[in-house]
């Protein structure tokens, strides 16, 4: 983990105080790419956990925090962030409500018009 001091962690749980993810108090601080690398293999590209961080992946973003030129998580914030992003994954590929393959929110005229019956 780079240096950090005692006053700059200080001041990083004061910024993070709202924070439930990231308690600085309880919880130890790692490179972000260390634990997506440990979590889920080597290879997890440095531009991948950036924008996990910055723009977020299926509607959730990875917490985190820049210290130097390093982005630093926790092992909870990075769990919390794969079981997240997972539970959207899996509601984005729900399958709609069909009858005859045809979805349930679609009208008969609907169809009619566009010539599929």
């Amino acid at each position: 983990m780079p240096f950090v001091t005692p006053a700059t962690l200080q001041a990083i749980a004061i910024l993070m105080k709202g924070n439930e993810m990231l308690d600085l108090r309880t919880e130890k601080l790692e490179e972000a790419r260390k634990i997506a690398n440990r979590v889920l293999g080597n290879g997890i590209a440095p531009n991948t956990i950036y924008r996990w961080i910055r723009k977020g992946s299926n509607g959730v973003r990875l917490e985190a925090i820049k210290a130097g030129r390093k982005w630093l998580t926790t092992q909870s914030a990075f769990n919390e962030f794969l079981k997240a992003r997972t539970e959207s994954a899996l509601q984005d590929d729900a399958v709609p409500d069909t009858e005859n393959g045809i979805p349930a929110d679609v009208s008969q005229e609907e169809l009619e018009a566009v010539g599929l019956l």
